[in-house]
């Protein structure tokens, strides 16, 4: 059987159009793509949030025309991909659990994107293991272990010292001097401690 012979029979099945089954057989790639688990409300927050960035707020139209008016209707269109071999079983694989995922009256007005934080929220973990290792990394080639957690410290020592010193300018008078004498300190101890731990052997 051909692919689009396959892709005809899955609607017909499903009762949607084509266009309805392609639409959820690349949300399913996405998130197997992304190594992540293909759960019923995973998938169908996948084909909101595709829809809404192509669409925008007419994305419920669109969807609609192509026979998904319901989250049940991707789950019509998923159970059916798998009975034709086309995509592989999906986990918690029981077809209520795609009814009522979300309510598609309002949610394509809203700007939810809970797939995407997702995507988000690694993207900023990387960030900000990537800026430890490479502040560690000198202290780590100079000192081991000892200096790479050497390097953390006196550059966070330094960041405290820098907001605080940001904190102060905010500030009366008097709160200023303090402020400012508190930040010197913790920049110059911060960074004595950088120095020490990924610069000079110890």
């Amino acid at each position: 059987m051909d692919y689009e012979t396959a892709l005809i029979n899955v609607a017909r099945n499903a009762d949607v159009s084509t266009q309805a089954v392609q639409m959820v057989w690349h949300c399913v790639s996405v998130i197997e793509r992304r190594g992540e688990t293909c759960t019923p409300a995973h998938l169908c927050w996948c084909v909101h949030d595709i829809a809404f960035h192509h669409w925008g707020q007419d994305a419920k139209s669109h969807l609609n025309t192509w026979g998904i008016k319901s989250t049940r209707e991707i789950g019509d269109i998923t159970f059916a991909l798998i009975d034709a071999g086309l995509v592989s079983p999906i986990a918690q694989e029981h077809r209520e659990q795609f009814n009522d995922v979300f309510n598609f009256e309002n949610e394509f007005q809203q700007r939810h994107f809970p797939y995407r934080s997702l995507n988000r929220w690694s993207l900023s973990a990387i960030f900000v293991l990537t800026t430890i290792v490479a502040v560690a990394s000198p202290g780590w080639r100079v000192n081991g272990f000892r200096g790479a957690i050497g390097s953390l410290i006196g550059a966070w020592v330094v960041l405290v010292g820098i907001l605080c010193a940001a904190a102060s300018m905010k500030s009366e008078f008097r709160g200023k001097l303090l402020g400012f004498t508190i930040a010197a300190v913790l920049i110059i101890v911060g960074g004595l401690v950088f120095w020490t731990a990924s610069i000079r052997e110890v």
